[in-house]
């Protein structure tokens, strides 16, 4: 998004500086058609009242109407034509000879004084000055035909030096306005030129950021598939270690069963003791399969650790950058501030040079507008890295609680591995019991008893590491989610600084 404005920025300042002889065309033709048709109305009203007769009217209309649509055909075949400033000087200044010599109203020489506003559009000094002297000239050569042919009493002398000085002082402010307009539209060229180039070079510098951004989130998407490879091969062992602990439970179970008909079979102590010890060595083994699973549910949730601690080291590296796209921001706010007072002055000046300012009022109007884009850009791209970090912060919370997890499942696994140990301690005090029982067939009810108790003691424990695998089972299916939220979300931050990358 920013490298799109600031590109649309250059891209408008190109337009601008393109069509501005357009622009002065089209100004000019409109200025001098509201002059034509107040003119011609003023002209009418005097027909009407009976003061012009219609053959002056209709030279008058010629005068206005003929140029004008001659003007406005040549604008629409050719924008920036030059012919269009020379038809209307020319025809302007017939009109305005032909009215100032054949009126006998002592201000009718204001007429060229809207033309000189419009002729200024074009900020040509050889051309105002030729106007100027041009108008001078007829003003001087009507004043010194009224001299000769009527000539003049002395309240009108005053009124023709007035004219004459009215007319020399307004060509000359005609000149130096355009001369001073000149120089104004050179150096705020300029100084767009200026802003171009350290806009130029900010881009390169956000592209540098942008191409470093992707390599990071590029590493750390790869990191965080590995954490999910490690997540599913955890939860995947858990499953075994739920079905070992379902397994053993129901041993249990089949167990205690045969314990109590030992108690209501005593007769067949014999063919009980040798099935005892067939199961106890059945529970043997599956205890040290437990232990095995447990060994290896340890080493995974070590791993699992591991995985954890690099995923919190890429989320610090990914919360420097974003400061570091801040800082960028910053920088592009600072610089679209600049210009928006760059044009904000511009537009001042051109209001002072009034009429004549309009057209770069216009282009600075434009440009402060566009640098209220980029504020408002530079706004929204702000808004973009704060949610960006806040998603971080989220993923930083839930790796934690990831970690936390599976402290808790090793610490889990650790008092498994206890308890299995004790299960193995527990066969072989059965084994131990079972094998006195054949000799010692009066102690057979206190044994059973005992065993009786180791048995279900085992189911207890056995219970407990069933509900333990599957707690950590369901925290493993929680970890795979948050591990999946968090590929999302780097997978997103690749996608966004590709593109950004991609802008250029």
């Amino acid at each position: 998004m920013p490298l799109k404005i600031e590109y649309g920025i250059l891209q408008e300042v190109e337009a601008v500086k393109f069509s501005e002889k357009a622009y002065a065309n089209k100004a000019a033709i409109t200025g001098h058609t509201v002059i034509d048709a107040v003119l011609l109305a003023a002209y009418v009203i005097e027909w009407v009242k009976g003061a012009r007769s219609g053959g002056y009217l209709f030279i008058i209309a010629c005068f206005m109407i003929l140029p004008l649509i001659a003007e406005w055909i040549l604008y629409a075949r050719e924008r920036e034509s030059k012919v269009v400033r020379h038809i209307m000087g020319t025809t302007y200044s017939l009109f305005y000879i032909f009215a100032i010599f054949t009126t006998d109203s002592p201000v009718a020489f204001v007429y060229a004084l809207p033309m000189y506003m419009v002729i200024t559009l074009y900020m040509d000094t050889a051309y105002c000055a030729a106007i100027a002297s041009g108008g001078f000239l007829a003003n001087a050569a009507c004043v010194i035909y009224q001299a000769v042919t009527a000539g003049y009493g002395a309240d009108e002398i005053r009124n023709v030096e007035i004219q004459l000085a009215c007319m020399a002082l307004t060509g000359i402010y005609m000149v130096t306005t355009t001369v001073g307009i000149r120089k104004s539209h050179r150096a705020n060229i300029q100084e767009i030129q200026m802003q171009q180039e350290k806009t130029d070079q900010l881009l390169q510098n956000v592209l540098q950021v942008s191409d470093r951004m992707s390599e990071g989130v590029a590493a750390a998407a790869d990191k965080m598939v590995l954490v999910k490879e490690s997540v599913e091969h955890i939860r995947s062992s858990m499953q075994e270690v739920s079905a070992g602990s379902n397994e053993s439970a129901q041993s249990i179970q089949n167990q205690m069963q045969k314990t109590e008909q030992i108690q209501n079979y005593i007769g067949k102590v014999q063919d009980t003791a040798d099935f005892i010890r067939q199961n106890v060595s059945d529970t043997a083994r599956k205890a040290e399969e437990g232990k095995n699973q447990m060994d290896s549910l340890a080493r995974q949730v070590e791993k699992s650790m591991n995985a954890n601690r690099q995923v919190q080291d890429k989320m610090q590296e990914l919360r420097g950058y974003t400061e570091r796209m801040n800082t960028i921001i910053e920088t592009i706010t600072s610089i679209a501030g600049s210009t928006g007072m760059l044009a904000l002055n511009a537009s001042i000046e051109a209001a002072r040079a009034g009429e004549a300012g309009r057209g770069f009022a216009v282009v600075a109007g434009q440009i402060s507008g566009l640098a209220n884009q980029t504020k408002t850009a530079t706004v929204d791209i702000t808004e973009l890295i704060e949610n960006i970090h806040k998603e971080l912060e989220d993923v930083f919370g839930a790796v934690n609680v990831v970690m936390e997890s599976n402290r808790a499942n090793a610490d889990s696994a650790r008092v498994v591995q206890e308890n299995f140990g004790n299960i193995a301690q527990g066969t072989q005090d059965i084994a131990q019991q079972t094998g006195e029982l054949t000799g010692v067939v009066k102690e057979l009810g206190a044994a059973n008893g005992q065993i009786v108790e180791s048995i279900q003691t085992l189911s207890a424990i056995t219970e407990e590491v069933s509900a333990h695998a599957n707690e950590t089972y369901e925290a493993c299916e929680e970890n795979g989610k948050l591990v999946e939220k968090a590929v999302d979300i780097v997978q997103e931050l690749s996608r966004d600084a590709e593109q950004l990358r991609s802008s250029r």
